[in-house]
């Protein structure tokens, strides 16, 4: 087990505030270390998405049918592995790594159901829909949730209120 106590000198703590756009808060990794994420709270309304992922690098392209996705100034190879979940942020379409070919291309599991010329990529660590009317709390107790370097963002999507979330986690 993971103490964090040990290393509250980097924890970092932020709190974003939105209306019913949502709320987006970020936590900065430092390059060469992982950032792990201690906890999540807030408030919010039901049926609001709660996810978490980092932003990778450079756009994508897909085409209606095709599992190939298209990267330009992607970094396939050191940001994603076989089995992780993407998000093409333009359609919000979600989409399995089944191979990776280079930093500039990758199969899905399935064909994408969209086309889209260029798009950012994001790297879905986790998504939930939350079925609460009241506040929230996820101690996820110095799990780690980013890969090496990248910074790792926590939002709510949709809300049909105000909401408000704090993010606290630390590198390593």
């Amino acid at each position: 087990m993971f103490n964090s106590a040990a290393c509250a000198y980097n924890l970092q703590s932020f709190l974003a505030s939105g209306t019913t756009a949502g709320c987006t808060v970020t936590l900065n990794a430092v390059t060469g270390k992982r950032l792990y994420l201690d906890s999540i709270n807030g408030f919010n309304d039901k049926k609001s998405v709660l996810e978490i992922r980092n932003d990778l690098t450079g756009t994508v392209s897909t085409t209606t049918g095709d599992a190939t996705v298209t990267g330009t100034g992607t970094l396939f190879l050191t940001e994603l592995v076989v089995g992780d979940t993407i998000r093409v942020t333009d359609t919000s379409e979600v989409l399995k790594v089944l191979s990776i070919a280079s930093n500039t291309s990758l199969e899905a599991t399935t064909n994408a159901s969209n086309n889209e010329a260029s798009s950012a990529l994001v790297r879905l660590i986790n998504r939930q829909i939350t079925e609460v009317d009241k506040p929230f709390n996820f101690n996820c107790g110095g799990a780690m949730w980013s890969s090496i370097g990248k910074s790792l963002t926590v939002a709510l999507l949709t809300s049909t209120a105000d909401c408000s979330l704090t993010v606290t986690g630390f590198n390593l």
